[in-house]
This record gives C-alpha cells, sequence and structure tokens, in this order.
C-alpha cells in the first residue's frame, strides 16, 4: 500500500503478537484434548491446526460438538495450572518501544483478543503495559472480534476506517477486512506468513516493530 494513510486508532491482537504464549496455550490445549480422550499431537501440528478458540479447535479438526463456554472454562483452567507452573509468558522484543512510539504521538491503542480478559490483564500489569492502552477486551472468539472491533471504535470515538488491527492469525486479519478496518498480519506468532499473505492485509509486519518504521518513511501518518 503506498498511498499515506491516516491512522488515528491502532487495536493489538494479544496472543503471538504482543504476548509470546505459545508454550502455555500448547499445554493448556492439550489438556483439554486429553478430557475427550484425543491423544496429544506435536507442538508444530497444533500451531496448523490452531483455531480461534479451543472449541472450534475440538469441532473442525476432531468434528466433536461442544459448548463454547465450557470448553472455554476448561482451558482457562488449564492455562492458570501452567502458569503456575513456571511456564509463564513473556512479552515479545521491541514490543514497549513501538507502543511508547505510539502513545508519545497521542495514538489511542487498545487490544482485543480471545485470551481470558483476567490473564489478558494480569499479562499487561507483568509486562508494564497497561499504561500505554486506553481499552483492554479479551474473552472474543472468532465471532465476536468482527463486533469487537467496532465496539472499541465506537468506545474511542474513532471512525473504523481510520483503525488499523495488528494480529498474528488468519481470524484476525478477516475479522478487520469484514468491517472495514486496515488489517495488519505481523509474523512470528502463530501462523505462517505465507498463510497470513492469503488472506491479503494491507500490511505483513516481519514484528512489530515494523510499526515505528512504517511512521518513519512516510506510509503511515
Amino acid at each position: 500500500m503506498d498511498e499515506p494513510l491516516n491512522i488515528d486508532l491502532f487495536i493489538f491482537d494479544w496472543s503471538g503478537t504482543i504476548s509470546d504464549d505459545r508454550k502455555p496455550v500448547y499445554e493448556a490445549n492439550m489438556n483439554v484434548l486429553a478430557d475427550y480422550k484425543i491423544p496429544r499431537i506435536p507442538f508444530q501440528e497444533f500451531f496448523d491446526k490452531i483455531k480461534a478458540t479451543p472449541a472450534q479447535f475440538l469441532q473442525e479438526n476432531y468434528e466433536i460438538c461442544v459448548n463454547e463456554a465450557e470448553v472455554f472454562e476448561r482451558y482457562t483452567k488449564y492455562y492458570n495450572d501452567e502458569i503456575a507452573r513456571g511456564n509463564i509468558p513473556t512479552v515479545y522484543k521491541n514490543t514497549e518501544s513501538v507502543l511508547l512510539y505510539l502513545y508519545n504521538r497521542e495514538k489511542p491503542l487498545a487490544v482485543l483478543s480471545s485470551h481470558p480478559e483476567q490473564n489478558l490483564k494480569q499479562e499487561a500489569a507483568s509486562y508494564d503495559l497497561l499504561r500505554y492502552f486506553d481499552l483492554l477486551v479479551g474473552n472474543a472468539g472468532t465471532n465476536g472480534k468482527a463486533g469487537g472491533l467496532l465496539d472499541i471504535c465506537i468506545k474511542l470515538g474513532k471512525k473504523p476506517g481510520s483503525a488499523l488491527y495488528i494480529g498474528d492469525t488468519v481470524h484476525d486479519i478477516r475479522a478487520a477486512n469484514n468491517v472495514g478496518i486496515y488489517s495488519a498480519g505481523v509474523c512470528g506468532g502463530y501462523t505462517l506468513k505465507e498463510k497470513l499473505e492469503r488472506e491479503e492485509p494491507d500490511f505483513i509486519l516481519p514484528d512489530l516493530n515494523r510499526l515505528e518504521r512504517l511512521f518513519l518513511v512516510g506510509k503511515l501518518q
């Protein structure tokens, strides 16, 4: 995209975008599989099959009809068990410098994630990032992300056409594209670059640091 953009609102996904929680997420999902008598699968195979929510992971890969809320509750428990065992997520390198760059330019910042909201806020606090965000919203599945993006725009008084959603999955890109919000696929999370590119996001970012570089070269204003 060559023309300058006027982005007034930056919305971030969390898992795989700001927080590297792949190990506890993997283990939590494997425990959910065990509840349904399904054998563990290798780490990389899980990421090839991952969906927006644990329930959709079961339904679409194993054709198991489950209750979304019940599975999410199980998953959240197992995720917290992993944290208690010391399998703790970490913030991606350079994240704070990018947020600080945008914050200093008085750009509203928000998070929309399918991550459990309590964990989302706890992790943001542990990374010392809470101060940068105007709004953090968790518990959003595939169907909830498109509506969640619009809700954030309304709450922060911004038009969808002036917002950018940055995420690491095809679900993030589709949600943004479906509601007229600019989309950016960031590499290094849950989805390979080739899969992100097939969704035709407005931007592909090797990492979050590229957001700052886009400003510096005048692509985003």
